[in-house]
């Protein structure tokens, strides 16, 4: 019985440290997505503006 519990214990923190990385690298999609449409709305301005900020 305390073999079980030990088991559960230890998938219950295997899952908890899945589901973190897994967070992370969405956050991470999330950021590097923002920046790319930063870069684009930051290019299109200067376009329009005949100006080279980047």
């Amino acid at each position: 019985m305390e073999d079980r519990r030990v088991s559960q214990r230890n998938q219950a923190i295997i899952t908890g440290r899945e589901f973190c990385q897994f967070r992370i690298s969405q956050i991470q999609k999330n950021h590097i997505a923002s920046a790319i449409l930063v870069w684009n709305f930051l290019k299109k301005i200067s376009s329009e503006n005949r100006k080279n900020y980047l």
